[in-house]
Order: structure tokens, then C-alpha cells, then sequence
């Protein structure tokens, strides 16, 4: 989990983000996960953001991606084989799928009131300490790309 994602939001305080990066890349030194000199490089990048805001762009961006992807390919296909020139933003193709605008919404908004309650209920639990190893240990495992069963992603 972020520390003090506000404080450390890379768009409303890039100092601080910066910072905060390099310190993760010391730690990451310090415990084996990366070297000096991939440590000394990546602290020397700039920071870039590269993320949607989901209110400004919709609700299913993940969905419409997909569908980008997957409708390119498929195009690509078919102007190859049929030896046409079918363009997915300037032919007027018309594409339907399962995505229901509506349900969208409401599952997101649902998922954010249940994220609320979970994010709650963990960090009491690890305020007391109980799971705390083990959050830790799964923390690790994931930096060092090891799978829940002990075995190498």
C-alpha cells in the first residue's frame, strides 16, 4: 500500500514523489533487489505520469482499451485477407459490445464504498499487528517475484 498518498501524489507534489522513489531505490539496494548501478540510473530518470483520469475519460478505460486492441488486430486481419482499407476511426464502423454503461457506474461506485470499509478494517489490523508479518512477507515475495506458493513467478 502507498504511504501517505497524498503527501506523495507525483502530479500535486513531484518533489516529494521524486524523494520518495529514491528512497524506495536505496531500500531496494540495501535488501538485494537491485544494484548500484541500476539504482544510480533509475534515480537519475524524470519523473513521467502516464495515467487516466477516470472522470475525465470514462468508466470502462481498461474495457475500451481491450476492445482497441483486440478491434486493430482484427482489422489489420481483415485488410490483409480481403485487400480492404477499413480504418477503426475513420471508416464509421459501428462496434457493439457487452460493456453496460450504466451497471458500470454503479458496480464502480459500490467498489469504492466496499474499498472504504475493507481499507478500514486493514489498517486496524495492522495497526495492531496481527497479519503485519505476513503482509510483509507477501510484500517481499512480490519485490523479489515470488508467487504466494513459495515458487518463482
Amino acid at each position: 500500500m502507498l504511504k501517505a498518498n497524498t503527501y506523495y501524489n507525483p502530479r500535486l507534489h513531484p518533489q516529494n514523489a521524486i524523494r520518495r522513489r529514491n528512497v524506495v531505490l536505496d531500500q531496494m539496494l540495501r535488501y538485494g533487489f537491485i544494484g548500484e548501478r541500476s539504482k544510480d540510473s533509475l534515480q537519475q530518470l524524470p519523473l513521467e505520469l502516464d495515467y487516466a483520469n477516470l472522470n475525465i475519460q470514462g468508466t470502462a478505460n481498461y474495457f475500451l482499451a481491450l476492445i482497441k486492441k483486440d478491434l486493430l488486430e482484427i482489422i489489420d486481419k481483415i485488410n490483409e485477407t480481403e485487400g480492404t482499407e477499413y480504418n477503426l476511426y475513420k471508416s464509421g464502423l459501428v462496434i457493439e459490445t457487452t460493456l453496460n454503461a450504466e451497471l458500470q457506474v454503479l458496480i464502480l461506485k459500490a467498489y469504492k464504498q466496499h474499498l472504504k470499509k475493507m481499507q478500514i478494517l486493514i489498517d486496524g489490523q495492522y495497526k495492531r499487528g496481527k497479519g503485519k508479518r505476513q503482509l510483509e512477507i507477501i510484500a517481499e515475495n512480490e519485490l523479489r517475484g515470488v508467487g504466494r506458493d513459495g515458487e518463482m513467478e
